[in-house]
């Protein structure tokens, strides 16, 4: 009489199996919303660094002249996950994302020539750099869905 081995698959393993599947599709589909909002994310910071050339135009006239004129418009263009661009008095550039998961406000911000905030007075602004982050003043957009070159750096 020797051992007898049956064939098949228990009922037990067929369910271990599909536990972890379940699982690895959990993580995976985690990773692949969060991918999802950052690439939307980084539509929405493209089109903030399109107000940039408006704003440096506006901002290296002299002071008397600017203060003559309004702040000008950011035109952020048209698509679904952006709602508005504004350029503050300040000098920052804020936009407005509507990306599901990831709305908020994300701020550009210039710098003057020592790295630090650009300083208005009644000369042009000279701007050396942008910092580009989540909105300071406004609910930002959350850090996790914001590319690598715009968190606050």
């Amino acid at each position: 009489m020797g051992i007898r081995f049956e064939r098949g698959v228990a009922p037990i393993e067929l369910l271990l199996v599909a536990a972890i599947a379940a699982v690895m599709v959990a993580i995976a589909a985690t990773a692949w919303q969060t991918d999802i909002r950052r690439t939307r994310t980084a539509e929405v910071v493209a089109a903030s660094m399109r107000c940039r050339t408006t704003a440096l135009q506006y901002f290296a006239t002299r002071g008397a002249e600017r203060q003559a004129r309004p702040l000008p418009r950011c035109d952020v263009g048209l698509s679904e996950w952006i709602d508005s661009g504004i350029v503050a008095t300040s000098g920052a550039i804020i936009v407005r994302s509507r990306v599901p998961g990831a709305e908020g406000f994300i701020q550009l911000t210039p710098l003057g020539a020592d790295g630090l905030l650009a300083k208005l007075d009644d000369g042009p602004i000279r701007v050396s750099g942008w910092r580009c982050g989540p909105a300071i003043d406004w609910p930002g957009v959350d850090v996790r869905f914001l590319p690598e070159s715009c968190r606050g750096s």
